[in-house]
């Protein structure tokens, strides 16, 4: 679905722009133990948006970049995330940035048109982006550019809870792989039903 397309590049967009300019104004450090994996992130998120609205379900999760080079997301971590929760069946939602372990920025809206396509639930997720970094690396190399090292994204497909891997590929074009969230399984990208 269109919408969902622009949702990603939008959160996406406005981490890098926000990342610009915290780091301009805060200072940058870069300690290891600040980065964490997809499901860490996702249960910070999850407990913020809790209060916000008991419920509250994940619709998008996205790492984005800070610019320590194309190290960043190795070992399936990374520093900065950005995340929209939404109320099934309500056009209420949010958006959180989250950096170094903080979210750092909240945005309620009221754009989303009735989605349902949510996670249900977080136990739901069998497999964390620290676990599948390791079934990647001999396809997807880290990126450099725009979308450094290695991203992880979170989203509803039709039938199952999609993670997508991205890098590059051996020419050094951005590549994405995809995993069934509840299997570990390998999705072939031409099979993939997914609402973008």
């Amino acid at each position: 679905m269109l919408f969902i397309s622009v949702a990603m590049i939008t959160v996406i967009t406005y981490g890098i722009w926000l990342y610009k300019t915290d780091s301009e104004q805060a200072g940058i450090h870069n300690d290891e133990h600040f980065e964490i994996s997809l499901l860490d992130a996702y249960k910070i998120g999850l407990s913020k948006a809790n209060h916000w609205d008991p419920k509250a379900k994940l619709y998008l999760i996205s790492s984005v970049d800070s610019d320590f080079g194309p190290e960043q997301g190795i070992d399936g971590k990374r520093r900065y995330w950005n995340m929209i929760f939404a109320v099934p069946g309500s056009p209420k939602s949010i958006i959180y940035t989250l950096h170094d372990r903080e979210i750092i920025n909240t945005i309620p809206t009221t754009d989303m048109t009735s989605i349902n396509e949510v996670i249900d639930s977080i136990d739901a997720i069998k497999f964390d982006s620290s676990a599948l970094i390791q079934k990647v690396q001999s396809d997807l190399m880290p990126a450099k550019g725009w979308a450094t090292g290695y991203h992880f994204i979170l989203s509803r497909g039709i039938d199952f809870d999609l993670i997508e891997v991205v890098g590059a590929d051996k020419e050094g074009l951005l590549k994405k792989l995809y995993f069934n969230g509840q299997t570990g399984e390998s999705i072939n990208p031409t099979s993939l039903q997914v609402m973008k």
